[in-house]
């Protein structure tokens, strides 16, 4: 995305932010001032928090829309509303209403963040430290939004880390911290960005999103509350029924006692049944007003006491006293709130009074139960709260919110229960939000989709009608270029330009003095509109060369002045002479600072704006005017060079690839009409790269240019030299006699290359790797040529390098069937073509001494391909890392299995790769694959060729040394086919080597060959080290090294290398 893009996704994303931030807290503010609506807990903001996120979203709106007067009004609105908030708290405290909103008020914490953001909406984000003060109250708002997120979240954190009062409040505060960020660092301004549409999409889609979300969730919490009403409206039956059922019952007690039971002991014996079958009477007190007799019992001692107490208070008297009905309910004791009087009174004489104090709370325990198993119940009273919203997740001294619904049972004589159900817990985290919040933040997305790309749209419409507005000068423009690029004569080129400029600009003549490239004092003097014989005045000339020259000693390149000043004396009396008024004068200078001469803008009117090359209007057709000569003059003066350096070598001055070709296309042409030959020698410098490692790039430049040399003084004038880029040349020999003169040619340059070079303090040698090519009757494509010497050099590098190869078609068949066996050898490590076969190695006495792992490959079409033929080309491509890892868990894994069909200590031996050897992984990789497979260490044994050794010795000791200590043993393979010192059977901690079959092959008729082996058999036994023969095929082969003390012995007349499944079976015949 390019910067204008992200300019617009950071716009589209303010915009969203503000307009989601002002729809929220406007929203907010009108629920929560409309009495008796109900709002979800999870979208439930205070009112006078929702005035804050209103005016803190218009105030970011205001800075985003450059409106400084609004930015103030909204910053003195919150810090107003911060002065009002903490008089009143320090007033009144801080739990109450605001007088704002009639709704609890902002706590007193919250007030320093508000303040300081009214301070950075006041001051403005423009300027070092107000930036400093927005960046600082963003990053406290995030950190807000954060602690915020985490305690909605159930992290348990300080109290006194401060926080937002709800999830939705958090999120605004998070997103604000960052918004504040982001317009401390770059202001963008959204009129003047975003199109109307867009902003109008904005609105309205954050509208309908928001809309969605709140209709969403509250359709979500009206059910919940309708279930909620229905479950308290059957509860507050329930309660209604248990409390006039046992008013019941204690009303047919005090009728039975009044007719039957009047002495003490009856009462006593009716109440202790009483006590057992409604244990929620907890005492009884029998009040005879005519005898003034007070009877009390009560199941527990300070029941009674409780009840004596409250039969004393004023407040319990004047209710027994004013009694009129025959039951009534008081609720006394707000210290006990779960504790009422009932209090009966016959309707018929005499009369008396039962006062029973019944356990509400136990009465109804078993009624409330439905409801406390999906909500939390408070029922309550004017003496305090009887349930405390029992059924609750969390703590209730700390819930906040507004009750699900509410039921009022008023018992007899005007005693009132409040009831009302309450959310179980948090509804921040509830999957019915996250199903609202899921539609609410996906209609913001798609709004966020919907607005940038409007605002794209309207960007390229806006650039389209740009391009149309430029179009005429354009194509002005394009008409000039196409006479440079016609080559047309860049007088008339320069001409036109002067017409172009003079049409735009009608009250300004241009006139252009040009230096001629021969000579810096040569001028030219180009004008469709000056008089002639101003052109032709030499004074003109000269007094105008004198002031471009101060110009360009002063770094000027622009100056626009009138003729009535004298900052240029002679210049403005020449032309002030003909009516010129003012003067705009405009250096060009070439791309190597060198003056190509001047432009000059001349008006006859005095009050004219000189044009500006660096304007933004169309002004800026002058800079493209300029630059159009700038390129006419350079391409006139530089056509010549520019023509040379498109068919040579800048480096050597050599011909390049493209003269290269076309002069081989040219000579193949011509030698095919004549019956000629020629050829093509394909010469690239051996190991030249460390010289400009080593020594640099500029002596590696230097040497380059020696060889260029030496190659031109070794040819003649009708041959073609050129470099073709880095160490590479390539040499065309026409008109040859034979190819033998070809081979000659490229002997020669081998001897003159190999010679010393001095460059500088260096005496450097070097050499050549020739390939040649030589022309026949079949050539179509004289290209081809070139890539024939180019593939016999590469055949040359492979000889040894500092010689010369003629290229053969068999050298094409074997390089395609290298590059063909290259590809599928990829392929066959992808499908898992290759197989391990294991070849058994035995002692003297014919036990299992090992086996030596070999790989197979099984081409589904070609069959079984060599190893002799596909281990080089992974050698050499690095393909062998793969595979060498393949065949080392096979044959680790395979062995693991065998391990039961083995006796004694035998080993599983790998050939190693000396790619694989010598990387710096290749120890931990070892490690990994025995950890992975099970096998023992002692249990592999790595067969190493000489040539491993020999390079670089010190890193090959340590890692054998390390070997040692994993418990690895060391094999030297094919002993004494190469060309090292025997002093590495001393010091490198090895444990057996293997004599090569070339040896064994003759063992039993070749003396020489038998002495050889007889010898190495002797030094090794004398080292302490074990010897294997390889490729033994004849008894008396075997019986020749049995008798000069061979110890393993392996080959074919022993056994072939076999698949895993023949080895197992092989293995179980020797057993049995």
């Amino acid at each position: 995305m390019d910067v204008h893009n992200r300019e617009l996704a950071l716009q589209t994303g303010l915009l969203m932010l503000l307009a989601t931030t002002v729809i929220i807290g406007g929203a907010s503010l009108l629920f929560g001032v409309i009495p008796h609506l109900p709002q979800p807990q999870a979208l439930a903001i205070l009112p006078d928090s929702a005035l804050v996120i209103l005016l803190s979203g218009l105030g970011l709106s205001a800075v985003m829309a450059n409106l400084a007067y609004w930015r103030r009004v909204t910053s003195v609105s919150l810090l107003l509303l911060c002065l009002y908030t903490l008089a009143h708290n320090l007033l009144a405290g801080t739990s109450g209403l605001s007088l704002l909103t009639g709704q609890p008020r902002l706590p007193s914490q919250a007030l320093p963040t508000l303040t300081l953001a009214a301070f950075c909406l006041w001051v403005g984000p423009v300027g070092g430290w107000q930036r400093r003060m927005w960046q600082t109250g963003g990053i406290l708002l995030w950190v807000i939004g954060i602690i915020t997120l985490a305690d909605q979240a159930g992290a348990a954190l300080p109290h006194w880390l401060p926080r937002a009062s709800a999830l939705l409040p958090g999120l605004l505060c998070f997103s604000f911290g960052l918004a504040m960020i982001m317009v401390s660092r770059h202001i963008p301004h959204l009129t003047t960005s975003l199109s109307k549409t867009a902003v109008l999409a904005g609105l309205l889609g954050v509208s309908i999103s928001m809309a969605s979300w709140f209709l969403i969730s509250w359709n979500q919490h009206q059910s919940v509350r309708t279930e909620a009403h229905h479950i308290l409206e059957s509860v507050t039956t329930s309660v209604e029924r248990a409390l006039t059922s046992r008013a019941l019952v204690l009303k047919r007690l005090a009728e039975r006692w009044q007719g039957v039971f009047i002495d003490a002991s009856s009462r006593q014996r009716e109440v202790v049944r009483y006590w057992n079958d409604y244990p929620s009477f907890l005492a009884m007190a029998y009040l005879d007003p005519s005898s003034r007799e007070t009877w009390r019992r009560a199941q527990q001692g300070n029941d009674l006491l409780w009840l004596d107490e409250q039969l004393t208070k004023p407040t319990v008297l004047r209710w027994l006293n004013q009694q009129r009905a025959t039951e009534q309910w008081l609720l006394p004791d707000a210290a006990r709130p779960d504790i009422a009087l009932l209090a009966l009174m016959p309707s018929s004489e005499p009369r008396f009074q039962l006062v029973v104090m019944i356990d509400i709370d136990f009465l109804i325990g078993k009624e409330t139960t439905i409801a406390e198993q999906a909500f939390a119940l408070s029922i309550s009273h004017d003496n305090g709260e009887m349930v405390n919203l029992r059924g609750l997740d969390s703590n209730p001294d700390h819930h906040e919110g507004t009750p699900l619904s509410e039921e009022i049972l008023l018992l007899p004589e005007d005693t009132a229960l409040h009831l009302s159900l309450w959310p179980r817990g948090s509804a921040s985290f509830e999957l019915g939000n996250f199903i609202a919040a899921g539609v609410g933040i996906s209609g913001l997305l798609l709004t966020y989709q919907l607005v940038l790309s409007l605002a794209l749209m309207a960007a390229r419409a806006q650039r389209s009608v740009e391009l149309t507005q430029a179009k005429e000068a354009l194509e002005d423009q394009h008409r000039i270029q196409a006479m440079i690029a016609r080559d047309e004569p860049y007088s008339a080129t320069l001409l036109q330009i002067c017409r172009l400029l003079e049409h735009q600009n009608p009250q300004w003549e241009v006139a252009i003095w040009r230096l001629e490239p021969s000579s810096a004092r040569r001028i030219e003097l180009l004008s469709a509109s000056l008089p002639a014989a101003l052109q032709s005045d030499p004074s003109l000339n000269e007094s105008l060369m004198r002031l471009a020259s101060e110009l360009q000693l002063q770094q000027r390149s622009t100056v626009a002045w009138s003729l009535d000043e004298p900052s240029a004396e002679e210049f403005s009396r020449l032309l002030s002479e003909y009516g010129y008024r003012r003067a705009s004068l405009h250096l060009l200078d070439g791309s190597d600072s060198h003056a190509l001469g001047a432009v000059v803008l001349l008006s006859k009117h005095a009050n004219v704006t000189s044009p500006d090359p660096g304007a933004q209007s169309s002004p800026s057709l002058l800079a493209s005017a300029l630059r159009l000569m700038r390129l006419a003059i350079e391409r006139h003066n530089h056509q010549q060079t520019l023509l040379f350096h498109a068919t040579h070598d800048a480096l050597t001055g050599l011909g390049n690839r493209a003269l290269f070709e076309d002069r081989l296309r040219h000579d193949v042409a011509l030698a095919q009409r004549h019956q000629q030959q020629l050829a093509v020698l394909f010469i690239d410098l051996d190991d030249f790269k460390p010289i400009n490692d080593t020594l640099g790039h500029a002596v590696g430049d230097k040497v380059l240019i020696h060889v260029a040399k030496r190659l031109e003084a070794m040819i003649r004038p009708s041959d073609t030299l050129c470099r073709l880029g880095g160490d590479e040349f390539v040499l065309l020999l026409p008109d040859l006699v034979n190819a033998r003169d070809a081979e000659e040619v490229a002997e020669r340059l081998l001897v003159e290359l190999a010679k010393p070079y001095r460059i500088d303090r260096h005496e450097l040698y070097l050499s050549a790797s020739i390939g040649v090519a030589l022309s026949d009757e079949t050539l179509e494509q004289p290209a081809a040529l070139l890539q024939q010497a180019d593939m016999a050099m590469y055949k040359a590098k492979q000889q040894g390098r500092n010689t010369q190869q003629t290229f053969t078609h068999d050298i094409n068949h074997k390089l395609t069937q290298r590059v063909t066996l290259r590809n599928e050898l990829q392929e066959a490590m992808a499908q898992e073509q290759f197989e391990l076969h294991y070849q058994p190695l035995l002692t003297r006495d014919g036990k299992v001494h090992g086996f030596e792992a070999l790989v197979r490959w099984n081409h589904p079409l070609k069959g079984a391909i060599s190893p002799g033929l596909f281990i080089p080309i992974a050698e050499e491509t690095g393909q062998i890392i793969g595979l060498s890892a393949w065949v080392m868990e096979r044959a680790a894994r395979d062995f693991c299995l065998l391990r039961p069909l083995l006796a004694g200590q035998p080993r599983v031996a790998i050939n190693l790769s000396p790619l694989q050897f010598h990387r710096p992984s290749f120890l931990n990789t070892l490690r990994q694959t025995l950890a992975e497979t099970g096998l023992p260490p002692g249990s592999l044994e790595l067969e190493l060729t000489e040539g491993i050794l020999m390079n670089d010795t010190e890193a090959a000791i340590e890692t054998l040394n390390a070997l040692r200590e994993l418990g690895v043993s060391i094999a030297i393979d094919d002993f004494g086919t190469g060309f090292s010192s025997l002093s590495y059977l001393r010091h490198l901690p090895i444990d057996k080597i293997k004599i090569d079959r070339s040896f064994i092959m003759n063992i039993d008729h070749h003396r020489k060959d038998a002495a050889v082996v007889q010898g190495i058999i002797a030094l090794a036994h004398h080292l302490d080290l074990t010897v294997v023969a390889e490729g033994i095929e004849t008894d008396a082969q075997q019986q020749q090294l049995l008798l000069l003390g061979c110890d393993v012995l392996q080959g074919y007349l022993l056994a072939r290398p076999m698949p895993f499944d023949t080895l197992k079976s092989w293995l179980t015949e020797r057993q049995g």
